[in-house]
């Protein structure tokens, strides 16, 4: 009988997860010290008093760690008469990031990489991007030298500029590459054959002709580029760590797991996303399952491990329904699995908040429909910082 596609998917996941759960019954190293914050995005300009505003609302809200995503495109580089990049304006950068570190809050900084939109690299021509299923699409190729170029250039520009400052002091670490498998990788189909031959095919990080199309071949110099970044980086900000983060399904598809590895083994830090309440609910155990696994498979690789992301369930962005205990158990469990840390998805946005936001920026305030679960995860930073004392 001749098995369908949705029934091999499933046997295949089965067979992954029955490996993988014998891992939640090994105990894990417990932090007393997790760490607690929130992601900030800011995407466009800001006066001084709303920068002002954000990092004190943070402050409130029981934030020790500010993951800061600020796109590059902000910082307006040029190309200058050698052809080199810089001219880098980093006053929206300074607005954002010196409050914050004024009020004693950490900060995690992505100087956004993901796509054309977020560069906009000055000189970007159409062979720059990837080429995806025979069409080109909207993300600069890691795989091309001049959008390596830009990306370095961007990064030892950022480490110069915070050195020797408070805001650097106060950046423990730079996200290098954020979910990189989703928005500039390939992902994994199955196709069943109809004599049974199972056949995974992958997508490559770039399948345009003249780049060598052997995955493998593509992970490694992208992950030497990630060390040549990470470099970049301490030349000026000697003491701060670099990261990669893996999206929350990483674990599963096993293209997704040798990109991680490979890239993590060129910084210091792991960062992984999950949204346990995609599978179901909490008060089963398998979401819980899931999250030790996501933590054990990232252990594998013998650093530091930072949540960068967490929430409720990831299906649903604008409107959405969390149990009021459930903040409260996931910090928890963070700390009994060894995480180093955990940042809420989202703080912030402008006008009325979308993407899990629970601050509006523009109007100052927890929307109403917002309240009960900014006060949740408020209190459950709250409780796991008093239980350090």
């Amino acid at each position: 009988m001749t098995m369908r596609k949705g029934e091999f998917l499933i046997a295949l996941l089965l067979s992954i997860l029955l490996i993988e759960l014998s891992l939640c019954f090994r105990p894990l190293e417990k932090n007393l010290q997790l760490k607690v914050g929130y992601n900030v995005i800011i995407d466009r300009e800001i006066p001084q008093e709303k920068a002002e505003l954000l990092a004190k609302r943070l402050k409130e809200a029981n934030c020790e760690v500010a993951k800061v995503w600020l796109p590059t495109r902000l910082l307006k580089t040029k190309v200058l008469d050698n052809g080199e990049y810089g001219g880098w304006d980093f006053s929206l950068y300074d607005r954002v990031l010196e409050p914050i570190a004024r009020e004693g809050i950490e900060i995690i900084l992505e100087p956004v990489f993901r796509s054309a939109g977020d560069m906009n690299i000055p000189d970007l021509r159409e062979d720059m991007l990837v080429v995806r299923g025979g069409k080109r699409v909207p993300f600069p190729s890691l795989l091309h030298p001049r959008v390596r170029e830009y990306i370095l250039s961007t990064l030892e520009a950022i480490s110069a500029h915070y050195a020797k400052t408070e805001i650097g002091e106060k950046i423990v670490a730079i996200d290098i590459l954020n979910e990189p498998y989703i928005f500039n990788f390939g992902g994994l189909s199955i196709l069943v054959e109809e004599n049974h031959r199972v056949v995974p095919a992958f997508l490559m990080p770039d399948e345009k002709p003249d780049c060598n199309q052997d995955f493998y071949w593509q992970v490694e110099k992208i992950a030497e580029f990630v060390g040549m970044a990470s470099d970049r980086i301490k030349m000026h900000l000697r003491g701060t760590k670099t990261m990669v983060v893996a999206d929350g399904g990483f674990f599963t598809f096993p293209p997704s797991i040798a990109l991680h590895k490979a890239l993590w083994e060129k910084v210091d830090l792991i960062g992984i996303d999950p949204y346990v309440g995609s599978f179901a609910g909490y008060k089963n155990p398998f979401p819980w399952f899931y999250y030790k696994m996501l933590v054990e498979q990232a252990k594998q690789a013998s650093k530091p491990i930072w949540v960068t992301e967490w929430n409720w369930d990831a299906a649903w962005w604008y409107e959405w329904t969390m149990p009021l205990d459930f903040p409260k158990e996931f910090v928890e469990r963070s700390a009994d699995y060894g995480v180093e840390g955990v940042c809420f998805f989202l703080f912030n946005s402008f006008g009325k908040p979308g993407l899990f936001a629970l601050y509006d920026l523009e109007g100052d305030e927890i929307p109403p429909e917002k309240l009960e679960i900014y006060e949740a995860v408020k209190k459950a930073y709250e409780e796991i910082k008093g239980g350090e004392e």
